[in-house]
């Protein structure tokens, strides 16, 4: 058997096409292996949001062939799609493929090493152990956000049509999966993701739907309304915030200001109670002051986020961005970076005294060992909590768990028979 290694960087758009990409080899006899293992295959879903993002992509390709100098490598996703000479120009047996031609890698991959000309279509998914499916729906980005590369590297827009999709999600549910997570460059592209939901909730069997992350200008009153009464969708968003200083958020080009994210923060908390806000923060965009930072800081702490990823800005090649003059030297970045992480432990943890001695339903992925705690199941509730639950159960089920204590990075409880 052939045996192929994957690894994926950066979104959850990304994990999704990986999945595909591991659903259709393994249904078509490779072995599918950790990427850390000799393999006969590397392929490498890149990212290029940060430069560091850009130097772990190249990190990987270089690891993948010390492990297999023979080896045939397969580059793709954003940063090969920006850089691609750069990519070819590391010596070894290396293979481009664009944002674009990225669906057709399977395809090449079993015609070149099993004589196939085609993937085995109609089989169940390739589950390996999964318990939440990722489902790509769109793609392509328009917006030019000034610091962001992404829509230079998927720039083609494309939607998934709802009969796809619902195929797809009903494809997952009888392959076994409890969870599906919608994923998309931007949501706001998507023709009509309020009449996606409600055909998708149709489903039988479905457990939960999840939506990955959403602009806030995408968060309609119908969107609300919906994850208010539709059971199976999951009380949780991730809607990037980047900055809580309206001066920032216009030199970033956002389209809303501070004060019109907190309204929609207020209105999903008063139509949801319980609902888990994570979000995305850059610190130290060009022209940030102190006084800019310290309004982020505040607006954090009034929101009350649930679990908050915190970026140093890193200038992006191509973007308006980039070209700005108030650099923000590194180890201000560094300082407000720390700063906020702290904050965002704060909050979290804040956020999580709210469900002391209370039942979450808790959908279990592993089974692990804890330092200090020993055996535990890990898993996370309907609203992005992540919980480690000691007691009889099977992994992939969904349990009521009573919290009773805090951990670093996540709460800890009993499962209730």
């Amino acid at each position: 058997m052939v045996k192929v290694g994957l690894l994926t960087l950066g979104c959850k758009v990304n994990q999704s096409e990986t999945n595909a990409l591991e659903e259709q080899l393994g249904n078509c006899g490779f072995d599918i292996i950790s990427f850390r293992k000799h393999a006969d295959v590397y392929v490498i879903n890149t990212c290029s949001v940060t430069s560091r993002s850009d130097r772990k992509s190249r990190e990987y390709i270089r690891s993948a062939l010390r492990r297999n100098g023979n080896a045939e490598i397969i580059v793709t996703g954003c940063y090969s799609q920006r850089e691609a000479a750069e990519v070819r120009s590391i010596p070894g047996n290396i293979k481009v493929f664009s944002n674009t031609d990225k669906k057709n890698i399977a395809e090449y991959l079993i015609k070149e090493y099993t004589g196939k000309k085609e993937t085995n279509k109609n089989s169940l998914p390739f589950k390996n152990g999964r318990t939440r499916a990722f489902l790509k729906i769109q793609d392509g980005c328009r917006r030019f956000c000034r610091y962001c590369i992404i829509p230079y590297a998927r720039n083609e827009l494309y939607s998934s049509p709802v009969t796809e999709v619902v195929g797809k999600a009903r494809q997952l549910v009888a392959g076994g999966f409890r969870e599906v997570v919608l994923c998309g460059i931007n949501f706001g592209y998507y023709d009509n993701l309020p009449g996606l939901l409600e055909e998708l909730c149709l489903i039988k069997n479905l457990d939960r739907l999840r939506i990955s992350s959403i602009e806030p200008v995408d968060v309609s009153g119908r969107l609300i309304q919906l994850i208010k009464n539709l059971p199976v969708i999951c009380p949780h968003l991730h809607i990037p915030l980047q900055s809580g200083s309206d001066r920032v958020l216009e030199l970033m080009g956002r389209g809303y200001t501070s004060g019109e994210y907190g309204q929609l923060i207020d209105s999903l908390r008063t139509e949801i109670p319980g609902m888990g806000i994570t979000t995305d923060v850059i610190v130290g965009f060009p022209g940030e002051t102190e006084e800019d930072f310290r309004r982020t800081c505040d607006f954090v702490r009034k929101t009350g986020f649930s679990k908050i990823h915190v970026f140093r800005y890193s200038p992006r090649p191509g973007t308006e961005a980039a070209k700005m003059k108030e650099k923000v030297p590194e180890a201000v970045k560094k300082e407000r970076s720390r700063e906020l992480l702290d904050l965002e432990a704060q909050e979290r943890t804040r956020f999580w005294k709210g469900y002391m001695k209370k039942t979450l339903d808790v959908l279990l992925e592993k089974e692990t060992s804890i330092p200090g705690l020993g055996a535990h199941f890990t898993g996370f509730s309907d609203n992005y909590i992540k919980v480690a639950a000691r007691g009889k159960a099977a992994v992939n089920s969904i349990v009521p768990v009573r919290i009773e204590s805090m951990g670093e990075n996540q709460v800890v409880g009993e499962i209730l028979n």
